[in-house]
């Protein structure tokens, strides 16, 4: 690819969005002045509708950003459209319940929803029409995969080959089979390198060959190599150097954090009150048995407590007392255990787990003691996503899926740990929302786990 028209991705993505922004303002201000302002007690004037209408842009663009609408040639069509949909729906949502103060009373809602319609039917054009122009301008990467022997390689690869809309899988090299000079004469035929799994020392040669070339450079990376991203620089010495205190989460962060999970949980268990009455009474229906199971789970610092959850299974699921995770097709998940599993509406109790302080709301998923320990065997560093509270969702949950496998979903929890902020939270949370309506994020893990072969 022509790396003086990959320079101009950011700035077509950037007049696209605002496009959109553009338009969706615009036809707000038509409701908003030819509608809504004329039933006000008090009409706006000039200045006033210009803020009001302002205010909407500005709703719109932050949701888009939270749900991944503007991520055009990193989203599929279809996950594209879906955070268009999303973003807008709470947009127009919002903004209706602000007229609807500010006007003193409740305004006919029928403008709004011919609004959203309208906006919706522009989204899925714009996605639509902006995915095919930016695949036609910027084609799939062709890309060289350069790797040690490993069984994460071959599910990988297979990964990436969904996506045939970004990458062109043109050629693997197994580093030990291939010299560093034999990969960086391949490396100049390409667009872009996947190293997976390569020894350091070679890793090394091939990075610094990239980027003298200016070749783009996609790493699978370890463990240390995640510990090392949440360093800062220290420059107290003549030689370069960077500081990690592998502490967690600092004072101020952990005070904030369990600020808004107390007021979140009590909010959320205010609102949602009904909800969990109805879930309640169609689980206790459905068999005759109890609502509500408890499980053990580990939290920060292996600290063990009890996980609230709605019941989705039968009766004695596992009454043989070993621990299974869930299969795609379990047939142990009651009718109703499916539609509040895909859903996550089972995980609601664990506002409670939330209020009492053995969870947060975004962390890492809690791990039974028992899994938790059959992990570690294989691999030690699976401990270190007890730096801070489980969570009700994490980064490995919107990232992952349900057969995403244990390690990979470790490095995604310790992303999160190292590179932890409130707007962190904010997104994930967002995300979160957004994976409830695709299907294929609740998927289980296979019932027959296939054999890694060698590339």
């Amino acid at each position: 690819m022509d790396n003086k028209l990959n320079q101009f991705k950011k700035i077509i993505i950037f007049f696209a969005g605002l496009l959109l922004v553009s338009l969706f303002t615009y036809g707000f201000s038509i409701v908003w002045y030819y509608y809504y302002n004329q039933y006000m007690v008090d009409p706006f004037w000039h200045n006033g509708s210009i803020l009001l209408v302002g205010v909407y842009a500005i709703i719109y663009f932050l949701f888009c950003k939270a749900f991944g609408g503007f991520k055009l040639g990193y989203l599929t069509l279809n996950s594209l459209i879906g955070s268009q949909i999303l973003a807008t729906v709470c947009t127009d949502i919002i903004t209706y319940i602000q007229v609807s103060l500010i006007s003193r009373g409740r305004l006919s809602i029928k403008p709004m929803l011919l609004l959203m319609v309208s906006e919706i039917a522009v989204a899925i054009l714009w996605s639509f029409g902006s995915f095919q122009l930016y695949t036609k301008i910027y084609p799939a990467e062709t890309l060289l995969v350069v790797y040690k022997n490993h069984p994460l390689t071959n599910k990988l690869v297979e990964t990436m080959c969904n996506r045939t809309d970004r990458y062109t899988i043109c050629l693997s090299m197994d580093c030990d089979e291939n010299t560093v000079e034999q990969i960086k004469e391949k490396m100049l035929e390409y667009d872009s390198v996947m190293l997976n799994e390569v020894p350091l020392d070679m890793k090394n040669e091939i990075i610094k060959f990239a980027f003298e070339h200016s070749i783009k450079i996609y790493m699978n990376p370890t463990i240390s190599d995640i510990i090392t991203r949440g360093a800062e620089d220290f420059h107290m010495f003549d030689t370069p150097l960077l500081v990690n205190t592998n502490s967690g989460l600092s004072f101020e962060q952990k005070f904030i954090k369990r600020l808004v999970d107390i007021v979140g949980s009590v909010l959320m268990l205010i609102i949602l009150s009904p909800l969990m009455l109805i879930v309640a009474l169609l689980i206790k229906l459905t068999d005759f048995g109890p609502v509500f199971y408890k499980q053990q789970r580990l939290t920060q610092g292996g600290k063990v407590f009890d996980v609230y959850k709605f019941r989705s299974m039968i009766v004695d699921a596992e009454k043989d007392g070993k621990p299974r995770l869930m299969t795609k097709n379990d047939s142990r998940v009651t009718w109703i255990g499916k539609f509040i599993r895909m859903l996550r509406i089972d995980e609601l109790p664990q506002l409670l787990n939330i209020l009492k302080g053995d969870m947060s709301f975004v962390g890492p998923r809690p791990e039974r003691p028992e899994l938790a320990k059959q992990i570690q065997k294989d691999m030690p560093e699976f401990a270190l996503r007890l730096k801070v509270k489980a969570g009700l969702t994490g980064f490995a949950q919107v990232m992952g899926k349900y057969n995403t496998t244990p390690r990979d979903k470790l490095k995604l929890d310790l992303i999160y740990i190292q590179q932890y902020s409130i707007m962190t939270d904010f997104k994930i949370l967002m995300m979160t929302i957004k994976i409830v309506f695709i299907p294929e994020a609740s998927e289980g893990v296979s019932e027959q786990p296939t054999d890694s072969k060698k590339s």
